[in-house]
């Protein structure tokens, strides 16, 4: 039987003397046992930890022979084996659809210490949606939705930027448009597939850009690293799931349906704060 391999990454500052562990609600990952989760290995930043799960399809979850569905959680446990945390908040939950044929499927997850998937069928409504599958060589680049973010269709999409051609060279004029998969009418996650599979690093980073005057908006922290160059032979495609939008530090939430920030007022300043909004808004 092939196997499927699940590649986790997240970072966490475990305090020293302590590692990671990730366990879930599939024999592939402990059946909620820290002692037999995965062991995840720092690197060389000493806060980041990958660790992977490479399992026949059958000790993986899901409703059916094509799906795969786990929940799980991130735990911090000491040398001695004994438990020092575990995360906060909901179960961390992925389920991708996965078409039975002779290769090898890899899924790559880049997590975020007390940040779930919420709610828990963001992954479950992208399983099911056709666009999903995947012709060999094929990488799945997909973001969650911005959290805290009120949707309009014609306001906001995303963008991915990289490192590559085709990935832009870091030009936002040159990003690649993600595609939005809804449920409810809200789009719970983006995609955007990629030929080819890379044998060195690429650096990417997600962007909002606004319909209205095509402003953008750069998600939050360092840029995200895709390195295949591990990934087990005859893989024919994978799955590349990075969690949520990062929004800046700064972030307006009322720049999603406008495209503008807006200022904001300190002690007595809504005064001329209005002058330099009408000022700025004044034709030339």
């Amino acid at each position: 039987m092939n196997n499927i391999t699940i590649n986790f990454n997240i970072t966490c500052d475990c305090g020293y003397g302590n590692h990671l562990r990730v366990c879930g609600d599939t024999i592939a990952l402990g059946s909620w046992a820290p002692v037999d989760g995965i062991v995840l290995q720092p690197q060389q930043d000493g806060v980041t930890w990958s660790g992977r799960s490479s399992s026949p399809k059958n000790l993986y979850g899901g409703r059916d022979e094509e799906e795969i569905s786990i929940m799980y959680k991130y735990v911090v446990v000491d040398d001695s084996g004994n438990v020092v945390k575990w995360e906060d908040g909901e179960n961390h939950h992925i389920c991708v659809r996965v078409v039975s044929s002779p290769e090898n499927k890899y899924i790559r997850i880049k997590d975020f210490w007390n940040m779930s998937r919420s709610p828990e069928t963001t992954i479950n409504s992208y399983a099911n949606n056709q666009q999903n599958t995947l012709s060999y060589g094929q990488i799945l680049l997909l973001v969650a939705s911005p959290p805290n973010v009120t949707y309009e269709e014609e306001a906001y999409g995303i963008m991915v930027v990289g490192s590559t051609d085709d990935l832009g060279n870091w030009n936002p004029a040159l990003a690649k448009k993600m595609t939005p998969h809804y449920e409810e009418g809200y789009p719970i996650i983006w995609s955007l597939p990629i030929h080819g599979f890379y044998n060195f690093l690429v650096q990417y980073k997600y962007i909002m850009f606004s319909k209205r005057n095509k402003s953008v908006q750069w998600e939050d922290g360092d840029n995200s690293n895709l390195f295949l160059s591990d990934v087990p032979a005859e893989t024919t495609c994978t799955f590349s799931f990075d969690g949520p939008f990062r929004p800046p530090k700064d972030f307006k939430p009322g720049w999603a349906s406008t495209g503008y920030s807006g200022l904001i007022n300190t002690f007595a300043s809504c005064s001329i704060n209005s002058v330099i909004q009408t000022l700025y808004h004044t034709p030339g």
